[in-house]
C-alpha cells in the first residue's frame, strides 16, 4: 500500500513498524513535527464522529486526528500516540483481584454507551454468521480426526464427540444471548495503563456485536492464561451490566467458548501440535467440564446485587478502586437521592458475619465514629454476605494533610484519642491474637518461603537466620498489654474533613498488642513522600496510648513487623499474588533494623 495517498502524512518521518493488533492491517508509528502518531490500515469502518462519541461517554482514549477510506476495501485511521503499558503485559505482575477491578472500570465506562445505544436482540445476520463459522470449524475438526485418527486417545476422541455434538446442537443458545453496543474486542491486550487511567485501543470497530463473541479473546484465550482473563472479563461484565447479567448471555458464553476451543484445537491439528492438543484437552476436562458439562457461565456470573438486596433495586453501582478481590469489594451506590457505601465480603470461616455485626455494634455503643450502619444480610447459597452503610463525604484522612512528620503526629494523636476507648471493652465475643499465634505464623511463612524458593532467590537471609530474628524479636511482646484494637489502622481507613474522623473497614476487632493495628500497613512508614506524615502518625498515635512516652520495647515490635511484611510480600511472588516491587526496599530494611541491629531513630 502507498502511505503518500493519504494527506495527512506529506511531511511525516520515522515510521515504525507496530507489533501486534488486527493481522492483515498496515500498524506504524511515525512522527510529524514534533509530535507522535499511530496509523492502521484494514478492513474496518470509522465512525465519523467516534473520537466525540467516547469522550462523550468518558472512555479515555487516544485521540482520533483523521480517519477515512484508504481504498475501495481499506479504511485508515490516525491517533495520537498515547504512553503506557499493555494490561496484557501486567497479568503476571497482578494478582487476580486487581484484574477484576480494571475489567470493572472499563465496563463501568461501557455501561454510559449502553444509554445511548440500548442492547439489542441477536438478528437473523448474526446468528447466520456465527452458525456459518461454527459449521466451517467442525468441518475442519472432522477431517483433521479422520486424518490424525490413529494418533488421538479414546479419551481425546471422546472429547472431540463432545464438543460436536455440543455445536451442532446447540445453536438456539446463540438467540437467548444479546447484542451490545462497544468495543468488539474486548481483552487485556487492548487495554492500555496509562498513569492511574486505563485507555482503550484498537476501538475503530466499535459497533453492534453479540457480547461472547466480544469477549471471546478475554474468556477462551488460547494460552489459557484464564484466572486471570476470566477475572478480567467477570470484572467487564458486572461493570457493564450493573451486576443484572443476562442468563442467555451466559449460557451463550459455553457455546462460544467451546468454539474457541475448537478452533484452537485445529490450529494446533494444522501444526501437528499434538502435545498442545493434549494439555488444552485435560485443561478443558478439569476446569470447565462438570458431570460432562460445560460450564463457563459458572465462572463469569457475579452476584445477582439486585435481586438480592431490595433495597438497592434501581441504584447505580460504581466500583470503589483499590478493593480487594472479586468476592470482598466496596461500592458506591446512587439513586439520586441517596447515597451508601456496599462492602461485600466472602469469608469460610464460621461466625463471621456475627463478628462483623459485632464489630459495628461495639463501636457504636463506645460512640466511635463510625458511618452508620443501614442494613446488611447473607445471600442465598453463599458464603458471601453484605453491609450498606451511609456514603460520608469526606476524604481520606491523609488528603487533608501536609506531608510534614509534625502533622502526621497531631494526626496519630487524633485517631488514638478516639481507639483509646476500646482498652477498656472487655467482651467474649473476640478472638484473641497472642504472640504465640503471631510467631507461629511468621515461622510458617519462613517455612514456606524457603520450600519453593527454587531457583529464584528473593532474599539475602538464611532461613535459620531469620527464625533467629523471630525469636529474639518476639520477646519485645511479653511486657506489651493485650487489649481490644481496630486491627486494620490506616489513613485509607479513616475519612476526615479536618475537624471529625471517621473510621471505614471495621470489621478487623480482636484483643491483640496495639501495634498489630498496623501489621498490614507499616511499610507506609517506609515508602513513598509520605515517609515523614506516616512516621509521625505512629509517633503521635503511640505516645497517646502509652501516656506520652513511646516504651523501649516498641522497638523491637516495629522490627518484627517490618519482618512480618517483608516475608508476606515474598510469600506473595512465590504465589503470584502481589508484584515484588516492595522486595528491593523491604530487603534494604531488614538488613537495616534487623541483621545490623540499627536504632528506629524516628520512633522518639
Amino acid at each position: 500500500m502507498e502511505l503518500q495517498k493519504i494527506k495527512f502524512l506529506q511531511n511525516a518521518t520515522d515510521f515504525i513498524d507496530a507489533q501486534g493488533g488486527y493481522s492483515g492491517s498496515i500498524k506504524k508509528y511515525f512522527k510529524k513535527g514534533k509530535n507522535e502518531y499511530f496509523l492502521k490500515i484494514g478492513k474496518f469502518k470509522v465512525r465519523n464522529d467516534l473520537d466525540e462519541l467516547l469522550t462523550q461517554a468518558e472512555i479515555p482514549h487516544p485521540k482520533v486526528i483523521e480517519s477515512g477510506n484508504y481504498d475501495e476495501e481499506n479504511s485508515y485511521i490516525i491517533e495520537e500516540t498515547t504512553k503506557g503499558v499493555l494490561l496484557k503485559e501486567k497479568l503476571d505482575e497482578y494478582a487476580p483481584k486487581f484484574i477484576y477491578e480494571y475489567g470493572f472500570i472499563v465496563g463501568e465506562k461501557y455501561r454510559r454507551l449502553r444509554r445511548i445505544f440500548p442492547d439489542r436482540p441477536v438478528n437473523e445476520e448474526t446468528y447466520n454468521n456465527i452458525v456459518k463459522r461454527v459449521n466451517l470449524t467442525l468441518d475442519e475438526l472432522s477431517i483433521n480426526l479422520e486424518k490424525y485418527q490413529k494418533l488421538l486417545s479414546a479419551s481425546q476422541i471422546k472429547f472431540f464427540d463432545y464438543i460436536k455434538g455440543f455445536l451442532s446442537t446447540n445453536h438456539n443458545l446463540i438467540k437467548n444471548s444479546v447484542m451490545v453496543y462497544g468495543h468488539t474486542d474486548i481483552k487485556p491486550s487492548n487495554f492500555l495503563l496509562n498513569g492511574n487511567e486505563i485507555w482503550v485501543i484498537d476501538f475503530e470497530h466499535t459497533d453492534y456485536k453479540e457480547l461472547s463473541l466480544s469477549l471471546i479473546w478475554c474468556y477462551a484465550r488460547s494460552d489459557f492464561k484464564d484466572e486471570k482473563n476470566l477475572a478480567f472479563a467477570r470484572g467487564y461484565l458486572d461493570g457493564l451490566f450493573n451486576f443484572s447479567i443476562p442468563q442467555g448471555f451466559l449460557k451463550c458464553c459455553n457455546y462460544t467458548y467451546l468454539l474457541n476451543i475448537c478452533e484452537t484445537l485445529n490450529k494446533s491439528f494444522r501444526k501437528e501440535n499434538f502435545e498442545k492438543i493434549d494439555n488444552i484437552i485435560k485443561y478443558i476436562q478439569k476446569k470447565y467440564l462438570i458431570k460432562g458439562k460445560i460450564c463457563l457461565s459458572k465462572y463469569l456470573s457475579g452476584i445477582k446485587l439486585l435481586k438480592n438486596i431490595p433495597e438497592l433495586k434501581g441504584f447505580d453501582i460504581t466500583l470503589v478502586k483499590g478493593s480487594y478481590s472479586p468476592d470482598n469489594l466496596t461500592f458506591k451506590c446512587t439513586d439520586g437521592e441517596h447515597k451508601y457505601f456496599l462492602k461485600l465480603m466472602k469469608k469460610n470461616k464460621k461466625r463471621h458475619f456475627e463478628h462483623c455485626q459485632n464489630c459495628y455494634a461495639v463501636l457504636e455503643n463506645l460512640k466511635i465514629p463510625i458511618s452508620p450502619v443501614r442494613f446488611y444480610g447473607r445471600f442465598k447459597s453463599l458464603d458471601t454476605f453484605y453491609f450498606v452503610y451511609d456514603y460520608i463525604e469526606f476524604e481520606e484522612m491523609d488528603k487533608h494533610a501536609t506531608l510534614s512528620f509534625d502533622e502526621g503526629n497531631k494526626l496519630g494523636k487524633i485517631v488514638a484519642k478516639e481507639l483509646i476507648k476500646l482498652k477498656a471493652y472487655k467482651s467474649n465475643e473476640f478472638r484473641t491474637l497472642d504472640k504465640n499465634d503471631l510467631q507461629t505464623t511468621l515461622q510458617d511463612d519462613v517455612e514456606f518461603i524457603y520450600n519453593n524458593l527454587e531457583e529464584k532467590t528473593l532474599i539475602s537471609f538464611k532461613k535459620q537466620e531469620i527464625l533467629n530474628f523471630i525469636n529474639r524479636l518476639i520477646k519485645s511482646f511479653d511486657k506489651e498489654p493485650i487489649a481490644l484494637i481496630h486491627g486494620d489502622v490506616k489513613f485509607g481507613n479513616i475519612l476526615y474533613n479536618g475537624k471529625k474522623i471517621v473510621f471505614v473497614d471495621n470489621e478487623s476487632l480482636m484483643y491483640s498488642y496495639d501495634i498489630m493495628n498496623f501489621y498490614y500497613n507499616i511499610l507506609s512508614g517506609f515508602r513513598s513522600s509520605k515517609v515523614s506524615l506516616c512516621q509521625g502518625f505512629l509517633n503521635g498515635y503511640l505516645k497517646y496510648m502509652n501516656k506520652g512516652k513511646i516504651p523501649l520495647r516498641i522497638q523491637g515490635q516495629v522490627k518484627l513487623l517490618v519482618l512480618a511484611r517483608f516475608l508476606r510480600d515474598v510469600k506473595g511472588v512465590i504465589n503470584k499474588t502481589c508484584s515484588n516491587k516492595h522486595i528491593p526496599l523491604l530487603n534494604e530494611l531488614c538488613e537495616q533494623y534487623i541483621k545490623n541491629d540499627e536504632e528506629i531513630t524516628w520512633l522518639k
